[in-house]
């Protein structure tokens, strides 16, 4: 076999040598060993070198010489070699910060935002996974807190982004809102029992305060003689700071010793900022009985606020 030779057939499941066709023996074996060989030097690095010792196994030009061995160990090591080649692109792939591997190809990792594309790349810890971009995150200021929480009321805080295109409970309640007992403004229900001798007479001065924790609370506010008999009265407190109401103060002044005032039973508190509603509720403060007239004197009381979570 010389130079001229050259192999043209890889199709080794249909190959059928023509040295088969060959009636001498020694010219028949020439050109098997010829096309092995240059079959074998076509696929090199497939083999091990132990493996080129004992061809004659599954390669042989002996016998039928068909060669149907040969194919299934090439077979076997092309799909060896193809299957690590892979691993060794996924094992780089997935070292690469901001990649993926699918289907053989490394790709750049893709993050949701909503329907649009959030980050992307290493800024995108897997692909598929939900996280936008800082300027497509939403603003505090979009958020509806939870029950017994109101956004905060500064702007800064309004401004602050959330975690997502959405802002939710979970994880931005703390960043965005607060309890909402929590205010510097609030506002007080309270009524006046519909009973005889429970209204106030007209010059006497009722006054309230709001204390909370820390020594914080509000100015003394004077509500005049009250709510009128079986009504209920709206009154509006403010403090320099921001505070949790513990305590309701009412300081009564009569004038003369038959005026006296019966508020009703419970008095409820709201956060002032907001519209008086079970959304703006704070809590109550209960237990209030007759305030009895005096001459030239005067009475101060104080009722815990507790803070139900229940709208009364």
């Amino acid at each position: 076999v010389n130079s001229n030779w050259k192999i043209i057939d890889r199709f080794l499941g249909s190959c059928r040598g023509i040295w088969r066709w060959v009636e001498d023996d020694e010219l028949k074996s020439r050109i098997c060993e010829g096309w092995r060989k240059g079959f074998i030097r076509s696929v090199e690095g497939l083999l091990q070198e132990a493996e080129h010792g004992d061809q004659e196994e599954w390669a042989s030009c002996a016998g039928a010489a068909h060669m149907q061995q040969l194919q299934k160990k090439i077979n076997g090591l092309r799909l060896e070699a193809a299957r690590e080649e892979q691993r060794r692109a996924q094992q780089k792939c997935e070292a690469t910060a901001g990649h993926y591997f699918e289907d053989g190809n490394c790709l750049v990792n893709r993050c949701k935002c909503g329907n649009r594309v959030g980050e992307v790349g290493k800024d995108c810890p897997s692909n598929g996974a939900e996280k936008c971009k800082e300027d497509q995150k939403a603003k505090c200021r979009t958020m509806t807190c939870p029950k017994n929480f109101w956004l905060k009321p500064d702007a800064t805080s309004q401004e602050q982004r959330c975690a997502s295109y959405k802002c939710r409970e979970d994880p931005d309640q703390a960043r965005c809102c607060q309890k909402v007992a929590l205010t510097n403004t609030f506002t007080i229900e309270l009524w006046t029992k519909d009973q005889g001798g429970c209204q106030a007479c007209g010059r006497s001065k009722i006054k309230v305060k709001i204390k909370g924790t820390t020594r914080k609370a509000t100015k003394w506010v004077n509500i005049g003689s009250g709510p009128k008999r079986g009504q209920m009265g709206t009154y509006h407190f403010s403090s320099s700071s921001q505070f949790k109401p513990t305590q309701i103060c009412i300081k009564w002044r009569p004038k003369g010793l038959l005026c006296n005032w019966c508020p009703g039973n419970t008095l409820k508190v709201y956060n002032g900022k907001l519209r008086k509603s079970p959304m703006s509720y704070i809590g109550v403060a209960s237990g209030w009985s007759k305030f009895k007239g005096r001459i030239n004197g005067k009475e101060e009381r104080c009722k815990q606020v507790v803070h139900t979570a229940q709208w009364l």
